[in-house]
């Protein structure tokens, strides 16, 4: 049996300005596309987290909009690696504008990287963002999860 660990970390929603259309990344340790985030570095805020990974693995720059919420339902948010480590993941999820940047996967996180229209999701998206995407295009603060 691998490493169990909690793990804090951020979702991110962004969306483009007639919010239609969501970024979503093609994950490099599992075949299934995700909302930017990810762990916070030792020192590093939640918003630098926030627009360090959303860098990261998309190509785009982004300023914080809003908080939509607090994500963390063992149900949904417990999950096993590929190499047998299991982590429960706190995640602090936040809708944010592109500033600037160029959209394109670095290799390293993301293997891929589009824009997918609100009504045609990838079959392949974690499950556990599928909520976050609807408190997002709601409207929705405050969530507890």
């Amino acid at each position: 049996m691998g490493i169990r660990s909690t793990i804090p970390g951020t979702a991110v929603v962004v969306l483009n300005d007639s919010r239609t259309d969501i970024v979503l990344h093609l994950r490099d340790d599992w075949p299934m596309w995700s909302l930017p985030g990810g762990r916070p570095e030792f020192g590093e805020s939640i918003s630098q987290t926030v627009v360090r990974e959303t860098r990261e693995e998309t190509g785009l720059d982004v300023a914080i909009q809003r908080l939509i919420g607090i994500y963390s339902d063992p149900d949904q948010w417990i999950f096993s690696y590929p190499d047998g480590n299991v982590s429960h993941a706190f995640a602090a999820a936040f809708e944010c504008v592109v500033v600037s940047g160029t959209l394109m996967p670095n290799g390293d996180d993301s293997l891929d990287v589009k824009w997918f229209p609100l009504d045609a999701l990838p079959g392949n998206l974690m499950p556990m963002h599928g909520a976050v995407i609807r408190d997002a295009v709601s409207h929705a603060t405050g969530v507890i999860a």
